[in-house]
């Protein structure tokens, strides 16, 4: 038969009140008398172990079922991989818009250094505006490279990811 513990005897157990606390707490009529002496709690239902209450019951310990774990981590693993190709199409887009900047770059230095003729002839303005234009385009393939660099590995983790979600499912249809 199990017994209901009030709050006060909860607070013995833990080291909080005294036992006596627990005993002389008022009580609504309508509930049963649950006064228990020291030595009953500390009895085959309690064990006190250094100030902490634990419960001597004993329940079966329950997991989820293996077809479920293995769709939480192939949604885990789904989402990630979402994650890594959302992060690639930025990379692309980013890629894309700097090699048309660069180009467009390399355009009007081109055109500029056409128009204005000789080296010896060029204005210091001319000059001055072409050397901009060649760092413009200096920084965006260096910043290409970045890119380029960040891409392969999020492709990598990418594969991972794949392999990985690929193993699960067929792990699932053979055990299926």
């Amino acid at each position: 038969m199990m017994h209901a513990i009030s709050l006060g005897e909860l607070k013995w157990l833990a080291g909080w009140g005294s036992a006596k606390t627990c005993q002389s707490r008022a009580r609504p009529s309508h509930t049963r008398d649950h006064s228990f002496t020291k030595s009953q709690l500390s009895s085959r239902r309690f064990v006190r172990l250094e100030g902490q209450a634990m419960f001597q019951i004993r329940l079966p310990f329950r997991t989820r079922s293996p077809d479920r774990d293995r769709q939480t981590d192939v949604n885990r693993l789904g989402t990630i991989a979402s994650a890594v190709d959302g992060q690639l199409t930025e990379i692309g887009r980013e890629m894309a818009g700097l090699k048309a900047r660069m180009d467009q770059a390399y355009l009007s230095a081109t055109s500029l250094l056409e128009a204005s003729g000789e080296y010896a002839v060029r204005s210091a303005e001319e000059e001055a505006e072409i050397r901009a234009f060649e760092a413009s385009a200096s920084a965006a393939r260096r910043r290409i490279g970045e890119l380029e660099q960040q891409k392969a590995l999020l492709e990598q983790i990418r594969s991972i990811l794949i392999s990985a979600n690929t193993g699960l499912r067929e792990a699932a249809k053979t055990e299926a």
